[in-house]
């Protein structure tokens, strides 16, 4: 993997989980970055046993550390439209 990206931030909301079509666990939220001037804000996903933890022990507000990488992806809106989508593949949390 070229990119390694590591962050340290605030869940916006609570984790949701879901099943892919395939029967992949996965669940995704949102992380909150900044030094109180500028805040930045991530989608986040996170798979398999990983996906379990942060969706049992984890809410919204509460700070984690994480590491991953960024991946694009193709999203389709409501409107039928397609978009590229820039997300970040979680591989380690730590709960702070």
């Amino acid at each position: 993997m070229s990119n390694i990206v590591t962050a340290i931030g605030g869940l916006t909301k609570d984790p949701e989980s879901f099943e892919s079509k395939s029967g992949k666990k996965y669940t995704k939220f949102g992380l909150s970055c900044g030094d109180g001037l500028k805040e930045c804000y991530l989608d986040c996903i996170a798979f398999d046993v990983l996906s379990d933890q942060i969706k049992t022990y984890k809410k919204q507000g509460d700070r984690v550390f994480v590491s991953g990488h960024l991946e694009s992806a193709k999203s389709v809106k409501t409107d039928g439209s397609t978009v590229m989508v820039v997300r970040f593949v979680i591989k380690e949390c730590e709960f702070l």
